[in-house]
């Protein structure tokens, strides 16, 4: 989000100062908030156009805080010739009747839209912006916000299933508290802060179709702790998954602390995020259904696909990887600091996140037949981080 201060004046005049005015950029919409005097030149300062506005709120209907909707509104209807939606308007009562007002048949600037939608020189500089014939006048989509009524469908914010956007009907298919209109999965019950549930898979592969985006809230059952960071959190893959089934559970010790072990089976809720890179669930909620539970190392071929910017490494992120006859070819890659890591075949870092099983480091040369943990991503570099003397063979 960007917020950009347009006007801080007041009724008194000023050459300096705009009236008052603020534009918010968020994703792809353009939003004023209030448009007083002098506001809009502002805004076409600032490098936007009027065009670019798909958004207004006004606070309070004081001339002051709204002169410029007049300009705003014809100015975006004259320069986008019928190829931009209708602008969307909320605002206190009256600002629906100030809205037919000033662009009504019968308002301020009727004369004048009648005139730009008949007369033959308009319509063809209208026609010459990409306008298609005939020209309908503009029609701007007005939501009056009442008291305790932040989304203008007449149901009390307090009491509104889906306060943030208009629902009339107040439907809710699952009966879980949350609107259809916002709730992301209308037919699973998931009321409070429960996300929605997702395959893992959807959640760490960005080019899935049902990939929730970073911020969302998610729930994922039937995942296997596959080590355990005491203190901080803990990592959980999809036994059945072969590529984007791992990710790290960050908790801040509440569960990785002694309530998790290698082998649980969990149902985990929380937010997920791409944390410096790393996929991850935070804030979560953690129910272990089962224990004992294993999950088959994947083996790979070339040590180097997992490295840093290998071709398996974003996919296999989270999840448990073995790799064969490996070399240690820089006993400390970070030298002259020391964080505990070593270096594989010349591309994969061994970290010692979960066990410090391989510290201190051996030294170059020294060989193994395998070498397994989870493969992990900190401080720009792919790591394999075994969790014990299980995970290293000579």
């Amino acid at each position: 989000m960007k917020i950009t201060v347009l006007g801080t004046g007041t009724p008194a005049p000023s050459l300096k100062r705009a009236c008052s005015g603020y534009m918010v950029e968020v994703g792809d919409d353009l939003i004023v908030m209030d448009h007083g005097p002098d506001a809009h030149r502002r805004l076409l300062e600032s490098g936007k156009r009027a065009t670019d506005v798909t958004h207004a709120f006004f606070t309070h209907l004081h001339y002051d805080h709204c002169m410029d909707y007049g300009r705003l509104v014809l100015q975006r209807w004259d320069m986008g010739a019928g190829k931009v939606p209708e602008l969307q308007v909320f605002g206190p009562p009256p600002i629906g009747r100030m809205t037919e007002q000033l662009f009504g048949p019968d308002g301020v600037y009727g004369p004048d839209l009648e005139a730009r939608c008949e007369h033959r020189l308009s319509l063809d500089i209208y026609e010459l912006r990409g306008g298609q014939l005939p020209r309908a006048k503009p029609a701007p989509k007005v939501r009056e916000v009442a008291p305790g009524d932040i989304d203008g469908d007449g149901a009390d914010t307090e009491s509104d299933n889906c306060p943030w956007l208009a629902n009339e009907d107040q439907a809710d298919m699952d009966e879980d508290g949350k609107g259809d209109g916002c709730d992301p999965c209308p037919e699973e019950y998931n009321p409070g802060d429960l996300g929605c549930t997702y395959s893992l898979s959807d959640i760490r592969d960005p080019s899935s179709s049902l990939h929730p985006g970073e911020g969302a809230d998610v729930r994922v059952a039937g995942m296997i702790v596959t080590g355990v960071r005491d203190g901080s959190g803990f990592y959980i893959q999809d036994p059945e998954a072969t590529s984007y089934g791992g990710i790290y559970v960050y908790d801040a010790g509440d569960f990785s602390s002694g309530a998790v072990a290698i082998g649980d089976e969990v149902t985990v809720s929380g937010v997920y995020s791409e944390y410096y890179g790393l996929s991850q669930i935070g804030d979560p909620e953690v129910t272990v259904t089962d224990t004992g539970r294993t999950v088959e190392p994947i083996v790979i071929a070339s040590t180097c696909d997992i490295g840093t910017g290998g071709v398996l490494a974003e996919p296999l992120e989270g999840m448990v990887v073995t790799v064969n006859d490996v070399t240690v070819t820089d006993s400390n890659p970070d030298a002259p600091a020391d964080y505990g890591e070593l270096e594989l075949d010349e591309c994969l870092r061994v970290d010692d996140q979960l066990s410090e099983v391989l510290v201190p480091q051996p030294p170059e040369g020294t060989t193994y037949s395998a070498l397994s943990g989870v493969l992990t991503y900190t401080y720009s570099h792919a790591k394999i981080v075994p969790r014990g003397s299980e995970d290293v063979v000579e």
